[in-house]
């Protein structure tokens, strides 16, 4: 398994991750950009902090003029680089940096950007210092965009239903609460709380959405108390209207590779074996079609 190096890993199968991990929607991206024109925002450069292999940042070159493409763990700098090779080299720049580090001194050339882009990274940052730093790179009309899809699967049809529900559910459960120890708590509540932890004081931002898929699905269980709620009255919190947003089929071997993908540090031919086994024989080699909650937060700089 992967050696760990901070919450990264310092080898990763990125190609199984990517089969596995279900794809961002155009209406993801659509709704960004169209939040960010809405409010003034320029299409000179962006950011991806906590960008990975560079996934998200594939498609934001096709929108900006200059992408920098960051993340805290240098191999996953390199994986990005190789990545993204095929694009001009005066399109993407690299930078090696947490969320929480961010500053106009290590941007290119010094300046402010006229987006930042966090996809399933944020909850990693402590928010507390992440957003305001994210709120000094950008400009006046600025968007930052904060995304996250649930990791409790929703079954929604195929046979013996019930049984793959309960048997998932229970399985899920169990790895959550064994790797309480080895993941940040602050990341797990982070993501129970759908990024309603995010704070954005009016000083700074306008225009904040919190837009969800099947808004009273749960992520993931919350550890202890969880975080405290950060949703004002000035925010607009809405719901995509198509639940099925993300969504494809999948049988017994995809969902055990997606588990593998949340927590690749697992042997989950060790784990909770009984588990595993309980699952498969509930899927029964059947084919079933599941689909993810989502949440997409939104905020303008002023």
């Amino acid at each position: 398994m992967p050696e760990r190096s901070g919450f990264q890993y310092a080898s990763f199968d990125w190609e199984s991750y990517m089969r596995f991990r279900p794809a961002y929607p155009p209406k993801v991206y659509s709704t960004v950009y169209d939040h960010h024109k809405a409010n003034g925002g320029s299409f000179n450069s962006a950011v991806d902090i906590g960008a990975g292999i560079g996934i998200v940042s594939a498609e934001l070159v096709k929108k900006f003029s200059h992408v920098t493409v960051t993340d805290p763990s240098a191999e996953y700098v390199e994986a990005a680089k190789a990545f993204l090779a095929a694009n001009p080299k005066e399109k993407v720049s690299f930078l090696q940096a947490k969320a929480e580090d961010l500053s106009t001194a290590n941007l290119p050339g010094g300046g402010k950007v006229d987006l930042v882009a966090a996809a399933a990274s944020i909850h990693w940052a402590d928010a507390e210092v992440a957003v305001p730093r994210i709120a000094d790179v950008l400009n006046p009309g600025g968007t930052f965009a904060a995304w996250l899809y649930g990791t409790r699967l929703i079954f929604d049809y195929g046979e013996n239903l019930d049984a793959v529900r309960a048997a998932y559910y229970t399985l899920w459960d169990d790895m959550v609460l064994a790797r309480k120890s080895a993941y940040h708590t602050d990341a797990l509540n982070a993501t129970a709380c759908r990024y309603d932890h995010l704070r954005f004081p009016t000083d700074t931002w306008t225009s904040v959405r919190r837009i969800h898929v099947s808004p009273d699905h749960l992520f993931t269980q919350p550890v202890g108390e969880g975080f405290p709620s950060h949703v004002t009255a000035d925010q607009s919190v809405e719901t995509f209207d198509d639940e099925k947003m993300i969504s494809r089929e999948a049988d017994y071997e995809w969902v055990e590779g997606f588990l593998w993908s949340l927590m690749p540090d697992v042997n989950l031919k060790e784990f909770v074996p009984e588990r595993f086994a309980a699952l498969k024989e509930a899927m029964g080699g059947r084919t079933y079609g599941v689909r993810w909650a989502f949440v997409l937060v939104l905020a303008t700089r002023k």
